[in-house]
């Protein structure tokens, strides 16, 4: 879920930032181009910090700009399918419930949370089985599921993540309560 990885890097450094010490314009060049976005290779960054500048920077003729490899620590937020996860119901909508994974909300569809068919307790707003049998979902409870699938997109709020709990182990947490 949540990670802390090292990224090698090179940065352009405008002339107007020169006046600043290049570690912090590096930091802040960086997190510009990095942090509150999902980068493919890694992920949904969160923070970026611990900037390294790697030797000299590098002048190109006819290039206003310094460019410098560089390495930094970046935390970050992934999800892998099969993954187990836990998270509170946060909302609960005629097609499933969506649950909050971090920085995430994922979809658990009626047809995923049981063997029974569930449908939406409009009165209720609730997730219930169709046959009576079996335990009712809603805003609040804490869910044990199973990544089944994750589309992620250039935005978190683009991103598509999907969960099922029907699997043994996998449970609404209030049901075991019950």
């Amino acid at each position: 879920m949540f990670y802390r990885v090292k990224v090698n890097d090179k940065i352009r450094v405008e002339p107007s930032m020169l006046n600043m010490d290049i570690k912090k314009a590096a930091l802040h060049i960086i997190r510009d181009e990095y942090e509150r976005r999902v980068i493919k290779e890694l992920g949904f960054v969160l923070l970026i910090d611990e900037v390294e500048i790697q030797g000299e920077g590098v002048v190109l003729p006819g290039d206003p700009y310094i460019y410098y490899n560089v390495t930094f620590s970046a935390v970050i937020f992934e999800l892998n399918v099969n993954e187990v996860v836990k998270g509170p119901v946060k909302d609960i909508v005629d097609f499933g419930a969506f649950v909050s994974l971090g920085p995430v909300e994922a979809l658990l569809h009626t047809s995923q949370i049981g063997s029974t068919k569930y449908v939406f307790d409009k009165k209720n707003k609730a997730l219930v089985p169709q046959t009576g049998k079996g335990g009712v979902v809603k805003k609040g409870d804490v869910v044990i599921a199973k990544v089944s699938t994750v589309s992620w997109k250039h935005t978190i709020q683009d991103t598509r993540i999907s969960l099922t709990m029907k699997r043994p182990g996998l449970t609404n947490l209030s049901w075991k309560k019950a």
